[in-house]
């Protein structure tokens, strides 16, 4: 996530200082005619824009870290794609003032309508991926609902067994890592990999090794609701 944030912050920061110095660099005021550019008070627009895009990019690490001190992990996972997008939208609204053209309002709004849907395909999984994976076992197979589900042979797994403990991590390969949430595969330090199902830190967790030697971690919101899982075993 660290690399996540340098990658966000220091990007909005450099382009906020230059689009103060390039105004063309401002999503449609660069495809405008001549005319439409005379309506636009582009030095006071591209004050505005840099000033917001500064501001955007320092929140993004002050938020993040900030929710991080009040133990709200969650959260801060979710700061480098609220943050923009509510920056985002106090842009579109704001910068109508520094443009007298009669044709921006509507070209606002459907900027905005856009972007709105864009974010929210983009947050329907994460919202899918956030409520905890569950276990059924009917007819020699082990299902695991959720994101990331799978189905397992019962003659095809080696243990089941609670641990306290995970192994080492490295990076999430093809999964969701919001918080204490962490569904997927995700690479071993060892250089093997695991599929996770965890949506809180607290140990026990149930670990299912396969006799090919693939591990799977697994728990819930509570130690007493993955006890409550392991039972069915």
């Amino acid at each position: 996530m660290k690399f996540i944030l340098i990658f966000i912050t220091l990007p909005l920061m450099g382009i906020g200082f230059l689009v103060k110095r390039y105004p063309n660099m401002i999503a449609g005021y660069n495809t405008m005619s001549r005319k439409e550019k005379e309506n636009v008070d582009i030095k006071g627009l591209s004050l505005f824009m840099s000033r917001c895009l500064i501001v955007m990019g320092i929140m993004v690490a002050v938020c993040y870290y900030l929710f991080l001190r009040m133990g709200w992990p969650t959260a801060a996972s979710f700061v480098p794609l609220f943050v923009p997008l509510i920056s985002v939208s106090y842009m579109l609204i704001k910068q109508r003032k520094y443009d007298h053209n009669s044709t921006s309002a509507k070209r606002n709004k459907k900027s905005m309508l856009i972007a709105s849907v864009i974010v929210a395909i983009g947050l329907l999984p994460i919202f899918y991926g956030m409520f905890p994976a569950d276990v059924k076992i009917a007819q020699n197979r082990m299902v695991i609902t959720g994101m990331y589900g799978t189905t397992l042979n019962l003659e095809e797994l080696k243990s089941i067994t609670l641990s306290d403990t995970l192994p080492a991590i490295t990076y999430r390969m093809n999964g969701l890592a919001a918080g204490n949430v962490r569904k997927g595969w995700f690479k071993l330090r060892d250089g093997g990999k695991c599929l996770l199902f965890l949506s809180s830190d607290e140990a026990p967790y149930i670990k299912i090794t396969d006799k090919s030697g693939l591990q799977i971690y697994l728990n819930a919101r509570t130690p007493e609701q993955t006890r409550k899982i392991y039972r069915k075993f």
